[in-house]
């Protein structure tokens, strides 16, 4: 080939790990680029964010239907269902490749929802809608199934694709090193994103509707003379609460003790204190920040400081921007 061809691998079964690795052997083979995601139980807006943009980059895309003993979920369908329709929007060419018994895949597994047999059945027929999908029985049958579809495939649609070095200038080459390095930093950034998510998810974290108690002080006068005094007080808030307080100074990029003075006020305000020299709890504060961070919410980063020594800088990750909206915008009243 004069190209090289991008191509998504997708699968409706969670289990087809031995068949991902065949067909990604086999593009390989045929100088092709394999691109994919694992199935994962993580299936929030960022995660979906990623996949498209990954599917977006491709030329060409794979799917993998049924298994004989792969174990399918409602969630492993519904996954390759999203991927298929944001293929076929994008303008994709689709090689579909079936088992020919995907019913064998759901009588190995017991207790299964006859719902779900039907939702895999729909699936099969709308893939065959307008285009042919070749059926497989054993693995063993696919390497050959996916080299024939895909080399017929690209001759009859050739796609973009990669071009040689040697048929490009010097400076298109240059141009689309720095094109797919800046990409690549994108995808490594947000899929560490994701593995963090991923790590917080296996955390039994409280809900964002439980409360936590802060404690606090504020300073007063009493007394003929205004004798300074440090009255203490404690709030017991939700973490919901908590982000809503401080999301919208957080687009600011603070430093944390900002962040902790802020929330002091808006607390101390909350009850009335009055006073000034408003503080809460350090210990509490430092939990707040972790908390809000495994949710996912908020970033923490270290920066140099003007003075010497070392600031801590929170800023809202793209899931805090989307959960501070729905917490502080003002919404539409349905009579």
């Amino acid at each position: 080939m004069d190209k090289r061809y991008q191509i998504f691998v997708s699968s409706t079964h969670v289990g087809l790990r031995k068949e991902r690795r065949q067909a990604i052997q086999t593009l390989m083979e045929l100088n092709c680029m394999p691109a994919g995601v694992e199935l994962s139980p993580l299936q929030d807006e960022e995660q979906w964010s990623f996949t498209k943009r990954m599917i977006g980059d491709c030329d060409y895309y794979l799917l993998l239907i049924g298994g004989p003993s792969e174990a399918v979920s409602e969630e492993s369908i519904g996954c390759a269902q999203k991927e298929f329709d944001y293929a076929v929007a994008s303008g994709l060419k689709v090689i579909a490749l079936a088992h020919e018994n995907p019913g064998e895949a759901l009588t190995a597994q017991p207790d299964i929802d006859p719902a779900l047999g039907e939702k895999l059945k729909a699936f099969r027929t709308k893939i065959s809608d307008g285009r042919s999908v070749k059926s497989w029985k054993e693995s063993d049958e696919l390497p050959g199934l996916i080299a024939l579809r895909v080399l017929k495939t690209i001759q009859t649609y050739p796609a973009i694709g990669w071009t040689k070095s040697n048929r490009t200038s010097n400076e298109d080459i240059l141009n689309e090193l720095i094109h797919l390095r800046k990409q690549n930093d994108a995808y490594q950034a947000e899929l560490t994103h994701l593995k963090s998510a991923l790590q917080f998810s296996a955390i039994d974290l409280a809900d964002f509707d439980d409360t936590f108690t802060i404690h606090g002080t504020t300073r007063v006068r009493v007394g003929s003379d205004k004798t300074p005094y440090d009255r203490a007080w404690g709030m017991i808030v939700s973490w919901a609460r908590i982000f809503a307080l401080i999301a919208p100074y957080l687009e600011e990029r603070p430093q944390s003790s900002k962040v902790k003075q802020w929330l002091a006020d808006e607390l101390a305000d909350s009850l009335d204190a009055g006073g000034h020299a408003r503080a809460i709890n350090d210990q509490e504060f430092k939990t707040i920040a972790i908390q809000l961070q495994a949710y996912g919410l908020v970033e923490i980063t270290p920066l140099e400081a003007t003075g010497g020594g070392t600031d801590l800088v929170w800023s809202l990750t793209p899931k805090g921007r989307k959960t501070m909206f729905e917490l502080r915008t003002v919404k539409k009243i349905h009579v």
